[in-house]
């Protein structure tokens, strides 16, 4: 820990407090998120892993996976667990385990955060499966975003958007995820569980419905939270007022059915973890002006519209 706090005293102090946002939101979440997991424990406690109760399976999910993906970690840790297990009992465990999970897990986003010279963080775009085309806006729809907010709002997010696929675990890189598309999409069960994981740990989705997305997007949406509704955030909604206002809600970009632009989000817990513009089409807005022959007005209001949604992202 003494090393990581030497690395923040090295940040300029924008970057500090964008990084200290972001990991309280992870860490808080992640902890939640353990905690929701939790199994009850058995009593008395086995010694063997094939006749441990569920109570025990909480160190084999939350800290081997961790220590199979980064091999260089000291398993010292979970060595220790198991003499805490046999001597103290499962209370202690329990709360062990979950302390270390979260130091294991907060120390990947910091190397995360730190891993690019001079970039707080990236942004990616999510590759589906389904036949529907999440390369609708590839070329510049995102990389523009990013270079007008780095300009418009100092934020300092990598210039090259990442790629990422529902299923990866490399989806908890990036706090701000972006789908968009004509078609259908589809996620399979795990690809599900996968961005509900991510998105209760503190991640961010944004849906942007280039033409005939709305009916496979709520459908696999309820896949991933079931027990959530599209709501539609009224104008008064903070995510239309950050730096740039727009009283009336979203931007009408491009034109679909003639209908007005409408944006949903999913709130899980109090917390905005997706949001959904519709009838606006933001994602094909920031590409540059001569793809879709848009005035210049209509790509700068798309560009503040999504200025607005990666402030709010990161200071809700």
């Amino acid at each position: 820990m003494v090393s990581l706090v030497a690395q923040f005293l090295y940040l300029r102090e924008n970057e500090l407090i964008m990084k200290i946002t972001v990991l309280r939101k992870y860490s808080i979440s992640m902890l939640k998120l353990i905690m929701l997991k939790e199994p009850t424990p058995k009593s008395p406690p086995y010694t063997s892993r094939e006749g441990t109760s569920r109570g025990g399976l909480v160190i084999w999910d939350y800290l081997l996976p961790v220590a199979k993906d980064n091999p260089t970690k000291n398993l010292t840790p979970l060595i220790l667990l198991f003499r805490l297990w046999r001597k103290r009992g499962w209370d202690e465990v329990i709360t062990w385990t979950k302390l270390i999970y979260l130091s294991f897990f907060s120390i990947l986003i910091f190397q995360n955060l730190f891993s690019q010279k001079n970039h707080s963080f990236q942004i990616a775009l999510l590759k589906y499966n389904g036949g529907g085309d999440w390369y609708a806006n590839l070329e510049t729809s995102l990389p523009n975003l990013i270079k007008f907010c780095n300009k418009e709002l100092k934020t300092n997010i990598h210039p090259e958007q990442a790629i990422v696929e529902p299923y990866s675990k490399d989806i908890f890189k990036y706090p701000f995820v972006h789908i968009t598309g004509h078609g259908n999409i589809i996620f399979s069960d795990a690809e599900a569980e996968n961005l509900r994981k991510y998105l209760i740990a503190g991640g961010f989705l944004h849906i942007s419905d280039n033409y005939g997305l709305d009916k496979y997007i709520r459908r696999e949406m309820k896949k991933v939270f079931p027990e959530l509704e599209f709501v539609e955030l009224p104008f008064s909604h903070p995510i239309y007022h950050q730096k740039f206002n727009f009283p009336n809600g979203l931007p009408k970009v491009h034109e679909h059915d003639n209908k007005a632009p409408q944006g949903f989000g999913l709130i899980y817990q109090g917390r905005l973890v997706c949001f959904y513009d519709y009838e606006c089409d933001l994602g094909d807005g920031w590409e540059n002006p001569e793809v879709h022959n848009d005035s210049p007005a209509k790509h700068l209001d798309a560009l503040k519209m999504g200025a607005n949604i990666i402030q709010f992202v990161f200071t809700q």
